[in-house]
């Protein structure tokens, strides 16, 4: 019979979580030592940081003038 993996059961990051990984990558963390030191994986506090970088780009073509 063939061994089985168990995959770790995943968790959605809270917005307070967002908020410090956000914040602690602002402040000039590595995302490996943001992610030590939270408990969470490099994966995760990447996406998280590109997902706020292509949030704020989001934002800010919303802040400009419309040309006509």
């Amino acid at each position: 019979m063939p061994l089985r993996r168990f995959r770790r059961q995943y968790e959605q990051l809270l917005q307070f979580e967002r908020g410090r990984i956000i914040g602690k990558i602002e402040a000039g963390w590595s995302a490996r030592r943001v992610a030590r030191q939270l408990g969470r994986s490099n994966c995760v506090v990447r996406r998280c940081q590109r997902y706020h970088l292509h949030e704020d780009q989001a934002q800010d073509a919303l802040d400009r003038p419309v040309v006509e």
